[in-house]
C-alpha cells in the first residue's frame, strides 16, 4: 500500500510537470505575439532568380519556415522527411506557408547542394549561402539544423523540428487580425458553468485540470456558449485549442 509520503511526494511531481507543459504551451502562443522583427534579406537561386523575405513571403500575409542545413549534417538529413512533410502539407509553397532550405556550411556550393537533395529527396527549394550574401551574421547561426519559424508580422524564433507545425499554426492564426495579434478567448466562471468569451468564429477543444493534474472535464465550445461545470471549490488549469489552426491557450479559473 502505498505510504502517505509516496502519495505527496507523487502529486507534487505531477502537479509540477503539469505547470511545466502549460507554461511551454503559454510560450507558443508567445512568441506569435513577440514583435522582435527578423532581418530582411535576398536568396539567389541556381538559376539567378533572387527571391526576398518580406517582399516575396511575409508582407504577402504568409508565413517563412527557414530550414538552416548543412550537406554534412547528419541531423539535417534524418529531418528532410519532416521538412517535406510541411510543404507538402501547407500546398508547397503556394499557399499561406513558404519553406526554404537554406545551405550554411562554408565549403558548400550550388553543385554539392543539388547531391543533397537528390541523395535525401528534399521537395522544398534550397538554397546555398556561399554563392552570395550571407546571412549567417543577420541571423546568428551557429550551428546546424536551424528551424526559424517567421511569422507575417516578422516576429520569429528558432525551434526544434518537433515544435515547427505547432508556431506554423500560430503564425497562420495572426492572419486577419487588425491588432497584429492572436485574439485570446477567455474562460469565464458564471453560476456553476463556463462561458467561452472574446474567441474567434472557430470551435474549440476545452480541457480542464485539477491542481493534482486529473482530466475534470472536456468539450467542444464556441464564443459565448456555456457549459455546466459542477466541481469542488478551487483553482483549476485549462487548455483551449482552436480546432482551425491548432493554436493552443492556456490559463486558469477560480471556482
Amino acid at each position: 500500500m502505498e505510504s502517505l509520503f509516496s502519495y505527496i511526494y507523487r502529486m507534487k511531481r505531477l502537479r509540477f510537470t503539469i505547470l511545466i507543459i502549460l507554461v511551454f504551451l503559454t510560450g507558443i502562443y508567445g512568441f506569435a505575439q513577440s514583435r522582435a522583427e527578423a532581418p530582411d534579406f535576398g536568396l539567389t537561386d541556381s538559376t539567378g532568380q533572387t527571391h526576398f523575405l518580406y517582399e516575396d513571403i511575409l508582407d504577402q500575409g504568409k508565413t517563412a519556415v527557414l530550414v538552416i542545413f548543412s550537406v554534412t549534417c547528419e541531423s539535417c538529413w534524418t529531418n528532410v522527411p519532416n521538412a517535406n512533410n510541411w510543404y507538402t502539407t501547407h500546398g508547397e509553397n503556394q499557399e499561406d506557408v513558404v519553406i526554404w532550405g537554406i545551405e550554411v556550411s562554408e565549403f558548400s556550393n550550388y553543385d554539392a547542394v543539388g547531391d543533397f537533395a537528390t541523395d535525401y529527396g528534399t521537395l522544398y527549394p534550397l538554397f546555398n549561402l556561399n554563392e552570395q550574401d550571407s546571412v549567417r551574421e543577420l541571423m546568428n547561426i551557429t550551428y546546424t539544423p536551424y528551424y526559424f519559424v517567421i511569422c507575417p508580422n516578422g516576429s520569429y524564433r528558432n525551434f526544434s523540428v518537433d515544435l515547427v507545425p505547432q508556431a506554423i499554426g500560430s503564425c497562420i492564426a495572426m492572419l486577419g487580425v487588425d491588432d497584429e495579434s492572436v485574439l485570446e478567448p477567455e474562460l469565464i466562471v458564471q453560476n456553476q458553468q463556463l462561458v467561452l468569451s472574446q474567441a474567434s468564429k472557430a470551435a474549440y477543444q476545452l480541457t480542464v485540470f485539477s491542481l493534482d493534474g486529473r482530466v475534470v472535464k472536456k468539450s467542444v465550445l464556441r464564443e459565448n456558449e456555456t457549459l455546466q461545470f459542477n466541481a469542488l471549490s478551487g483553482i483549476y488549469l485549462y487548455q483551449l485549442r482552436n480546432q482551425d489552426t491548432g493554436v493552443v491557450f492556456t490559463g486558469r479559473i477560480l471556482f
